[in-house]
């Protein structure tokens, strides 16, 4: 995600992440589905969850009009930089995305990243139960995509 656009996703899922992180009253919220917070904005819609997770992870997906997908995640423990260059790795159940270019997000008292996804992924995402992400080689993050009732 480069340019205008780049900087737009990246505002705006900081906005999320503090909205999200104390209240859902401060963001346009369509529904709150199985923990799943379901978000609209100007140009995108998306969802995002938080997780009771060591460092509370938080999971954010945006869907732009243009078809641009961005996929946020946060987290209380972690050490990213803002606005870093990072190669973030993700799977999903067995499909494997990798060493995707990434920017480091603050936002609050959580720290993550901001990553352009690429084709493949929303089809991907809809047939998984499982996120891992990994930096580096290193498993950083799993989060369950789906609650445990529904499988």
């Amino acid at each position: 995600m480069t340019g205008v656009a780049g900087l737009r996703a990246t505002a705006l899922l900081a906005t999320m992440f503090a909205a999200l992180s104390t209240s859902t009253a401060r963001a346009e919220v369509y529904a709150d589905v199985q923990g799943w917070v379901v978000i609209r904005g100007e140009d995108s819609c998306g969802a995002t969850k938080n997780y009771e997770s060591p460092g509370n992870s938080m999971l954010a997906f945006l869907e732009f009009a243009s078809g641009e997908q961005t996929v946020a995640l946060g987290n209380r423990n972690w050490s990213a930089v803002g606005d870093t260059d990072y190669a973030v790795s993700f799977a999903l159940d067995d499909t494997k995305f990798e060493s995707l270019a990434s920017k480091g997000l603050v936002s609050g008292d959580r720290k993550g990243f901001t990553t352009s996804l690429p084709a493949g992924f929303k089809a991907a995402l809809s047939r998984s139960s499982m996120l891992r992400v990994y930096l580096n080689g290193q498993l950083i993050d799993r989060l369950e995509l789906e609650t445990r009732k529904n499988r």
